[in-house]
């Protein structure tokens, strides 16, 4: 795939080498990594994310590997990475305070799965206020509901159970035609102790 999609760019340069490539090498390399990872194919994407933060150090190549280093063993590697993907991320947009906070969620994940509980309840807090702090404001109906979810998925992560299921429940009430809402508040259901009650509403 990597090998096909840069000859095809290659032909087209030495064809028409006067006309600019229709993507830059950083985002091709960034976007082969991402279709390696989703075939399946993880040294060839870990390869691939490194190549193209050597093009350019991106926050969300970063971002993107740490993920990766997470779900496949690495979780000293993914700490190191996501920390690098907050290094230099700005706040001032609802999309980038988002960013933010998935990223610092992440993290905390990683933390977690080093049993480093301090650290991961820390960036779990600070991903909390950053979801908070983008629920004080008016919000697009599905960018609402996964706020809502996340803030439900950290509260319970930070043992604050019952209001975590109040976030769920809210986030339901409030966006009851919004599929990924249910998708990703059962997905967290399913990798925490049994509410049958909660699950059965």
């Amino acid at each position: 795939l990597t090998a096909r999609a840069r000859e095809i760019l290659e032909q087209r340069a030495a064809r028409w080498p006067s006309i600019p490539a229709p993507i830059q090498e950083t985002e091709l390399t960034f976007a082969l990594a991402l279709a390696e990872m989703n075939a399946g194919n993880i040294a060839e994407a870990k390869g691939l994310f490194r190549e193209s933060l050597d093009l350019k150090d991106d926050p969300r190549t970063w971002a993107e590997l740490g993920r990766l280093q997470a779900r496949t063993g690495e979780p000293q590697d993914a700490v190191q990475s996501l920390q690098r993907s907050l290094s230099n991320i700005a706040e001032p947009s609802a999309a980038q305070i988002r960013q933010r906070a998935l990223r610092t969620e992440y993290l905390g994940d990683a933390w977690r799965a080093l049993d480093r509980a301090d650290n991961a309840s820390a960036s779990y807090s600070r991903a909390l206020m950053l979801w908070e702090q983008l629920l004080a404001h008016p919000l697009e109906g599905s960018l609402r509901g996964a706020a809502l979810v996340r803030r439900g998925v950290l509260l319970h992560r930070l043992g604050q159970h019952e209001q975590g299921r109040a976030s769920f429940e809210r986030a339901m009430v409030e966006m009851p035609d919004q599929r990924e809402v249910y998708t990703q508040i059962l997905a967290h259901l399913v990798t925490v102790p049994p509410d049958p009650a909660f699950a059965r509403d």
